[in-house]
């Protein structure tokens, strides 16, 4: 049995409970809050006080807070060799992310970030025999706390492409409509691959009905999924009920995390230069 140990605001932290318990061969033994929520308990789970007591109590930290602080803690569990599952580390730059990614490498710990689209479950295994050539996303969603979610938004949909189209990025188009107040209510992003093959993503904050629609193209093969969202949440409970699987699976295999930081790191890249394309 895996000990679990949970890091975020207590929304945050009640939700993640909820998916570990769907979860096999684990135990979440407790939680760290943020400051300014340290007083809050939640029934039937200690509050650790102080984050390094919580590390020593548990096998894995799994950190679900939304804020660039979270830093302080990813390295003291690496400095207690703690297997580290990251919720939302597209908070944080390339550098930062580059020097989390050696310390792990140095301390020999597993680590999964939250690229949760890749667990699909129509996407597993990949269906198409031939490359993709083309892949067209569609995201529309309302405004709201899901703004919050900006960073995942972005660099979980990127990812997906990454992985998909299986090619060095060649040149990137992204730009931006404001229709309300928000310079990001309306962004399309254009890429393309030295394969030849281009993805292409709208995200649509002013949606006046919520659609989220993957269509892939490639010679003899067309798909079509549709993501099944909610108003907060852009990814199914079951993609990332599969995600938390798939981390406990490989710790206990001693196999290679099927999404690494170093997947964080190239969407967190690419993610930069579309916002300066978008902002100039």
């Amino acid at each position: 049995m895996l000990k679990v140990g949970i890091v975020g605001n207590k929304e945050n932290v009640l939700s993640r409970i909820k998916q570990w318990g769907m979860v096999g061969c684990v135990q979440v033994v407790g939680y760290h809050l943020a400051i300014n929520h340290s007083s809050d308990t939640i029934p039937g789970f200690y509050n650790f006080i102080e984050f390094s007591k919580l590390a020593q109590a548990v096998d894995i930290i799994d950190i679900v807070s939304e804020e660039a602080q979270q830093i302080e803690h990813i390295y003291e569990a690496i400095h207690f060799q703690k297997h580290l599952f990251l919720h939302n580390p597209f908070v944080l730059d390339a550098p930062s992310l580059q020097h989390i990614a050696k310390l792990i490498q140095e301390a020999k710990i597993k680590c999964q970030v939250g690229l949760y689209l890749r667990f699909l479950k129509e996407l597993q295994p990949d269906l198409h025999s031939a490359p993709l050539k083309f892949i067209d996303i569609k995201c529309a969603y309302q405004a709201g706390d899901l703004m919050l979610e900006w960073q995942k938004l972005v660099n979980n949909h990127i990812d997906i492409v990454l992985k998909l189209l299986k090619s060095h990025v060649r040149k990137i188009f992204a730009n931006s409509v404001a229709v309300e107040d928000n310079i990001k209510d309306l962004v399309n992003i254009r890429m393309q691959f030295d394969n030849g093959a281009i993805g292409d993503i709208l995200f649509n904050s002013s949606a006046i009905r919520l659609e989220h629609i993957l269509s892939l193209y490639g010679i003899g093969y067309v798909s079509e999924i549709e993501v099944i969202q909610d108003k907060h949440h852009y990814i199914p409970e079951e993609a990332v009920n599969a995600a938390l699987n798939s981390f406990i699976s490989d710790i206990q295999q001693d196999n290679v995390t099927k999404v690494t930081i170093f997947d964080a790191i190239n969407s967190v890249e690419l993610a930069s230069e579309i916002v300066k394309q978008i902002e100039s």
